[in-house]
């Protein structure tokens, strides 16, 4: 009886211990990112007053992302991009709408434009911020094109 116990505790250890990683997460600030939403923004130039209406967003393409390498990227790009300087006016139309989800159930949105010029920085506007708007570094606005766009 004692040899069964033994072996049970030592597969439920070993179980418990090999993870696939399928439940990735990665910090940022002082918080645990679990997953990433990414919603890609359906625009028309001749219904122009409707691309920002919410009850469109069935036109919206939308991927969730909750692998770690893909979660780095994207926490990549917020922590290595800098303030765009305050006299500049950003006018921009939101490319995709990037939504960060914590384990505590919390939040944080963002609004990303990477465009395909691959020699071009990326935007990324804070919505928690009031809208502050950071210049994404070329080389990490790539690995953005290349999860986005599936490159």
């Amino acid at each position: 009886m004692r040899t069964y116990f033994v072996i049970l505790l030592s597969l439920l250890l070993i179980i418990g211990c090999s993870s696939d990683g399928s439940d990735a997460s990665v910090p940022y600030g002082d918080k645990i990112v679990i997953q990433i939403r990414v919603h890609e923004n359906w625009q028309s130039k001749v219904l122009l007053p409707l691309n920002s209406v919410s009850y469109l967003s069935w036109f919206k393409s939308s991927e969730t992302y909750k692998d770690l390498n893909t979660i780095a990227t994207f926490i990549e790009a917020i922590e290595t991009a800098r303030p765009l300087t305050s006299n500049k006016l950003v006018l921009y139309t939101a490319e995709f709408d990037i939504t960060l989800l914590f384990d505590d159930q919390m939040s944080r949105k963002y609004h990303v434009n990477v465009g395909n010029d691959e020699e071009a920085e990326g935007l990324l506007v804070d919505l928690s911020e009031g809208g502050l708007a950071y210049a994404i570094p070329i080389e990490v606005s790539n690995q953005l094109r290349g999860v986005i766009f599936g490159d």
